[in-house]
């Protein structure tokens, strides 16, 4: 079991990579198994054989993962762990930095199915802050949400950075000044 998802999740970063390198479906199931050291039919076991579909697959999986609402990440969420919440979506972004311009890509073209998911997943994402921050207005959250996944998304900042800071920020809105 582990080693599919071993498969899975380097299927999907391979994926990725060669969206961004190649452009959206500029590239074939064989190119992906080369990239991914799978045979094709690993490919196929995973995501089917429609390549579209496999663009659904990465958006869930990368939204999920990115927007801590990963079951291991709901849990630290949960339990008020949130920086380590928040080192675990930078980890994921970490291990393939292809996603960020794979979430950027399908973000910005509005109209799309994939478009429409990453808003459902960010809105799911800012409604988890609200939950948590009742007292946050709409605004208010989406600024917290782009600070967050601003976290995520740029490499520069270091995981120390990241203890020190989401902690703060958080006690700040638990009781203003």
């Amino acid at each position: 079991m582990a080693q599919q998802q071993d498969d899975f999740l380097r299927i999907l970063q391979n994926f990725i990579r060669l969206e961004v390198k190649k452009g959206h479906l500029k590239w074939k199931i064989t190119d992906l198994a080369k990239q991914a050291g799978v045979a094709r039919t690993s490919i196929y076991y995973h995501f089917g054989k429609s390549r579209a579909e496999m663009i659904k697959t990465a958006v869930d999986v990368l939204m999920t993962k990115v927007m801590g609402l990963d079951p291991n990440d709901v849990k630290l969420w949960a339990s008020g762990r949130y920086s380590e919440a928040v080192i675990f979506s930078k980890e994921m972004v970490e291990e393939c930095p292809e996603m960020i311009q794979f979430y950027y890509f399908w973000k910005n073209n509005p109209g799309t199915e994939i478009e429409q998911r990453i808003r459902s997943y960010e809105a799911s994402y800012i409604r988890k802050l609200q939950k948590t921050f009742p007292q946050l207005s709409d605004e208010m959250a989406e600024v917290i949400y782009t600070f967050l996944q601003s976290l995520v998304f740029q490499t520069l900042i270091q995981e120390k950075h990241i203890q020190l800071g989401v902690p703060l920020l958080l006690k700040m809105l638990k009781n203003p000044a």
